[in-house]
């Protein structure tokens, strides 16, 4: 459902863009290894590879306490 919701919706979006502005979209499939792997590319873990705030009171939450800082770069 949320593939539908979110995902499906937001290519319609770029799609519809495209031809008019440059558009471009990405497919963020980091897997954190919080909670023995079972988080996944979950909402937002994206967001602080790319805005390269990898260090954050909440990094061990969220990202472990390694997060690749080659990816951010």
């Amino acid at each position: 459902m949320t593939d539908y919701t979110f995902r499906q919706s937001s290519i319609k979006i770029a799609e519809r863009h495209a031809p008019h502005h440059a558009t471009f979209m990405y497919d963020f499939m980091w897997a954190s290894p919080v909670q023995n792997n079972t988080l996944g590319a979950g909402h937002t873990v994206d967001v602080p590879f790319a805005l390269h705030t990898l260090w954050t009171p909440h990094t061990p939450y969220h990202l472990g306490d390694d997060p690749p800082v080659a990816l951010a770069d």
